[in-house]
């Protein structure tokens, strides 16, 4: 069975989104980084851990946290 493997274009491709959204997002502070990446740039949790060299599970309580909190105000 062949592996699948991306093509070397796909990959560099990946790698640029990544720096770009890296420098458009590096004098916010550490939550809204995990927020923008997540919702503006499309990243999956473990990206924005691989990224922000951060743990994952540490990212996921964030935006778990920031999601319930922003429901919370939409209440109010």
């Amino acid at each position: 069975m062949k592996e699948h493997n991306e093509a070397p274009v796909v990959t560099e491709l990946r790698n640029i989104k990544k720096l770009l959204a890296l420098s458009l997002i590096k004098d916010e502070p550490s939550l809204r980084k995990q927020i923008k990446l997540l919702n503006q740039y499309g990243f999956q949790q473990k990206e924005i851990s691989e990224l922000l060299q951060i743990p994952q599970g540490t990212v996921s309580s964030n935006l778990a946290r920031a999601k319930q909190s922003n429901t919370k105000k939409g209440k109010d």
